[in-house]
């Protein structure tokens, strides 16, 4: 299957990203000694404090965010000054502000099960998503 051009205006390094370079890369399920989305999934959100994606069906950036309690899971803001050229340019990467919460949950939530973006299944979110970050 070839693959799909899905952004063309990701960053000035990397602007194009394809239908491969959605979901999880191959070095998370290395890192998360498995192949299975769902286990990548727990593994990152389990022991890391932040995870951002970029959910390309939306056009929104959503993060998981560990540090607190509870935990919370919200869609990013966009800077009001985005000059609509970059996507990586649309929020401040080292502010983490917090921004629209859809979602609070503890350590012991089955988010695999239960978190959903638009009534759609996490899976299925990060099928479609660019994995923008993850944070120790």
């Amino acid at each position: 299957m070839a693959e799909k051009v899905i952004l063309n205006n990701w960053s000035p390094q990397d602007p194009i990203i394809t239908s491969a370079d959605l979901g999880w890369r191959k070095s998370d399920y290395l890192d998360a000694e498995s192949y299975n989305s769902e286990k990548v999934f727990n593994y990152f959100w389990r022991n890391f404090n932040s995870i951002i994606f970029y959910y390309t069906k939306d056009g929104n950036f959503y993060e998981l965010f560990m540090e607190g309690n509870p935990f919370k899971f919200w869609r990013v803001r966009n800077l009001p000054a985005w000059n609509g050229v970059w996507i990586v340019d649309k929020i401040a990467w080292n502010d983490h502000e917090e921004g629209d919460v859809l979602f609070t949950f503890n350590d012991d939530t089955d988010l695999w099960s239960e978190l959903k973006v638009d009534a759609i299944p996490i899976g299925e979110v990060i099928k479609q998503s660019v994995i923008a970050e993850i944070n120790i």
